[in-house]
């Protein structure tokens, strides 16, 4: 038990460094942290804004592997597709993750900055559609009159 507190802290003080923008230090945490489908994808995080793109997806594809149906996996594998313009493949991993995380707008919000055009905002919740009033009028996002 003692071990797996000693895991989690480390994890959680490896995200505080990747919030306060210090990314090679995240990394150096995670990586010596046991391989799990989340470590990989937060050190995956970490390779994508450190610019190695190229390492970053082969431990976004091994996180998969260890969790293909996880829609955090998938959205942020997502994020590495499209930072490597890999945009079609990243546009299947954001619809991937946006299908399980039916209340997080990250998954469209990600596929809207890609080349490919978003689903039908009808499928999305009222509460995801909150997020994004700002930007349009429910009348824009509905393509009819209200």
């Amino acid at each position: 038990m003692a071990a797996m507190n000693h895991v989690q802290t480390n994890i959680n003080a490896a995200e505080a460094r990747y919030r306060a923008g210090d990314f090679s230090g995240a990394a150096a945490l995670l990586a010596a942290q046991a391989e799990t489908a989340d470590t990989l994808r937060l050190l995956a995080l970490c390779q994508v804004k450190l610019n190695q793109t190229g390492e970053a997806l082969k431990l976004f594809e091994r996180a998969r592997e260890m969790a293909p149906d996880d829609p955090w996996v998938a959205l942020h594998y997502g994020i590495g597709l499209q930072t490597a313009g890999r945009h079609e493949e990243a546009a299947k991993m954001f619809r991937a993750a946006g299908e399980k995380l039916t209340e997080d707008p990250a998954p469209w919000l990600n596929l809207s900055g890609s080349p490919f055009p978003a689903p039908p905002m009808r499928r999305l919740s009222m509460r995801t559609l909150s997020y994004l009033m700002p930007r349009a009028s429910l009348q824009d996002l509905l393509g009819k009159k209200c």
